[in-house]
């Protein structure tokens, strides 16, 4: 701070355990309070793009794409279609091999469901009140707003959703696989429910 601006008074006449200077103008400084809520991130949100804490919003505070050890894809799936898959922890999108391991089981009757269901768990957020350093955990109020499909997640809040993920050019949705549909390829081995075999196609009627 300038020896003017400290003669004039521009600087804050009282502090508090945790304030945060930043200036507001040539040799004037303001604080920021210490935020009282669980786990804030300073960001340039407050009026005139001043320091302000807030949660990190994922839709245009990230950059990068989440790693699947921390529960993303690590893919950019905003031009992908296809159904999701994981092998040892790589995702990819694609249709699902029926004539390889991407299926188990055998194909149920008609009347049958298919479906698997994903789930979520979650973990209570921290407490603490000081200002730290540290990761942003996914898994409490750390972060708002939904992870992109260009930065790894799936622009989708799938906590309420049901059935297999699918991603049509970078959208994501949720439903059983369509086996009539581009979600499959292959041939179904018959020691899964199926026959291996192409079908024929039908004969034009005699009269």
């Amino acid at each position: 701070m300038g020896a003017a601006a400290a003669a004039a008074g521009q600087h804050p006449s009282i502090l508090h355990p945790g304030d945060l200077f930043y200036a507001t103008a040539t040799d004037t400084v303001s604080t920021l309070a210490k935020n009282g809520t669980a786990t804030r991130y300073l960001a340039n949100t407050g009026t005139s793009n001043n320091p302000a804490w807030g949660q990190v919003n994922l839709a245009n505070g990230v950059t990068g794409t989440l790693p699947a050890a921390n529960g993303g894809t690590g893919l950019n799936t905003s031009a992908s279609t296809g159904v999701a898959q994981v092998t040892a922890g790589t995702w990819s999108v694609s249709a699902i091999d029926l004539a390889t391991a991407d299926v188990t089981g055998l194909l149920p009757p008609p009347t049958g469901d298919g479906a698997e269901y994903l789930g979520e768990h979650g973990r209570g957020a921290s407490h603490r009140r000081d200002l730290s350093v540290s990761a942003i955990d996914l898994a409490t109020a750390d972060v708002t707003g939904l992870l992109p499909a260009a930065n790894g997640g799936t622009g989708t809040n799938s906590s309420a959703s049901t059935g297999i993920p699918h991603v049509t050019t970078g959208a994501w949705t949720y439903a059983a696989v369509n086996l009539a549909s581009t979600d499959v390829t292959g041939l179904l081995p018959a020691t899964k429910g199926g026959t291996g075999l192409t079908p024929r196609p039908a004969r034009a009627s005699r009269r």
